[in-house]
């Protein structure tokens, strides 16, 4: 969960460094946008990887569904909030807000040590529950 927390953390400090750059340095911005966008990938794949492999298999359509479901419905939220207080504040100021959130979230969360230890023992548990459940007959022959 390690590299989950690193690339969150990145993510907003591209953010603010997307706020932070006038307008007459744009190609800043731009570099801004594919920090964030890069460290997105590296967040999200751990915690998808953690899923997978911790979720029973008949039930990983379901728990993806699910969590797409909720990221999905949480957009046009954020930008509703978004739409109101950005007449008052800058787009920029925007982003040096959600960046620095993500920053101090991210940071935070290394306090949290069974947050930063989800996802060790997920090889475990998998072999536990395949000699216990036999839930992927499949590839594995049960015990």
């Amino acid at each position: 969960m390690v590299t989950a927390l690193i690339g969150f953390i990145g993510m907003g400090m591209g953010a603010i460094l997307m706020g932070m750059e006038p307008v007459s340095t744009f190609w800043l911005a731009v570099a801004g946008i594919f920090i964030k966008g890069m460290l997105q990938s590296i967040s999200n794949a751990p915690i998808i990887a953690i899923l997978q492999s911790t979720v029973e298999p008949a039930m990983q359509e379901r728990v993806m569904s699910l969590i797409i479901s909720i990221t999905s419905a949480a957009a046009p939220v954020g930008l509703l909030i978004a739409g109101l207080f950005g007449e008052r504040l800058s787009v920029q100021s925007w982003f040096i807000i959600f960046g620095g959130g993500c920053v101090i979230l991210g940071s935070l969360s290394f306090l949290i040590p069974s947050l930063v230890r989800l996802g060790e023992n997920t090889k475990a548990i998998q072999k536990q529950a395949i000699n216990s459940k036999c839930w992927i007959r499949h590839k594995y022959e049960c015990h």
